[in-house]
């Protein structure tokens, strides 16, 4: 192939084929401009909009589920909205890095809130029940951990709309959808915030 292109190269007249050169030169200047000098947040800004479900947006009831503690205990979502303020789920798995990082932030939203009506709920995405111990176990969450995985039903994953992780969710006391998606400083100014008001 690249003979070929020489060929054709070789039959043009030199005005043209120097005309050619100058423009893949400008060409490669230009883009080399662009990449020392786009901004940080390009490739958030030309992200394709996501459609979110009807069923999940603000205000909207959440949709129950049951799952397994690390200790085999079944545990139901509608169970833990009485007398709380909040729900804070939070999906991770112990081989997502981003993950991790975000737990200092989650653990200190626990520790300031756990007795005042929050109530934070860890969701592993993934199959290593051993991973998902250590990880557990590691990182010092203390606070309530759930599988997204049960046999014969949907994983909560596909129930909210998950794509990828780390990924948040705020649930009132009365058992509607808040916020999707914060993370750092923001999850937590936004649950200081909405702790204030109740």
């Amino acid at each position: 192939m690249q003979k070929e292109i020489q060929h054709i190269l070789d039959l043009m007249p030199e005005a043209a084929r120097d005309t050619l050169y100058a423009r893949q030169e400008q060409h490669n200047r230009w883009m080399e401009t662009f990449r020392q000098n786009r901004p940080a947040d390009t490739t958030e800004r030309f992200r394709p909009l996501e459609v979110i479900p009807e069923h999940l947006q603000p205000g909207k009831p959440y949709t129950d589920f049951t799952r397994l503690t690390p200790d085999g205990t079944e545990i139901k979502l509608s169970d833990l909205l009485p007398d709380q303020k909040l729900i804070l789920i939070d999906f991770w798995a112990s081989w997502c890095a981003p993950c991790l990082q975000e737990m200092p932030v989650i653990a200190a939203l626990h520790e300031k809130y756990k007795d005042h009506g929050l109530t934070v709920i860890g969701i592993s995405t993934e199959s290593d029940r051993r991973a998902w111990l250590a990880a557990i176990e590691r990182n010092r969450m203390e606070w309530l951990q759930l599988t997204s995985r049960k046999e014969d039903d949907l994983e909560i994953e596909q129930l909210y709309g998950v794509k990828s992780i780390p990924h948040t969710l705020i649930i009132d006391g009365n058992g509607n959808m808040l916020y999707r998606k914060l993370r750092g400083e923001e999850l937590a100014q936004k649950i200081d915030e909405l702790m204030s008001e109740n």
